[in-house]
């Protein structure tokens, strides 16, 4: 499924991955972890409002509206792999 609609939504042209930060591309991978603004910080040693200018930062700089186009864009440029983004169990 991952595969399916990843290959078919439109691509971002906004910024390539290469324009992205190491702190970044940090962030979007741990989003796709799931782990929350408070996690975030904590792992980074930063505090939660930084996190939360990073990513509105990231929203602007690849043109996506929502986490949700941060993760497409994410897996789209290879920034993580499908199989790495985490899917809680019911």
């Amino acid at each position: 499924m991952r595969g399916q609609l990843s290959n078919k939504l439109p691509q971002f042209h906004a910024y390539s991955k290469d324009d992205l930060t190491e702190r970044e591309v940090e962030i979007i991978r741990l989003i796709c972890q799931q782990q929350s603004t408070r996690e975030i910080a904590d792992n980074l040693f930063i505090s939660p409002k930084t996190v939360e200018t990073h990513k509105t930062n990231l929203m602007i700089k690849i043109n996506v509206k929502n986490m949700a186009g941060l993760v497409i864009y994410a897996v789209q440029n290879n920034i993580v792999d499908a199989a790495e983004i985490v899917l809680l169990d019911k």
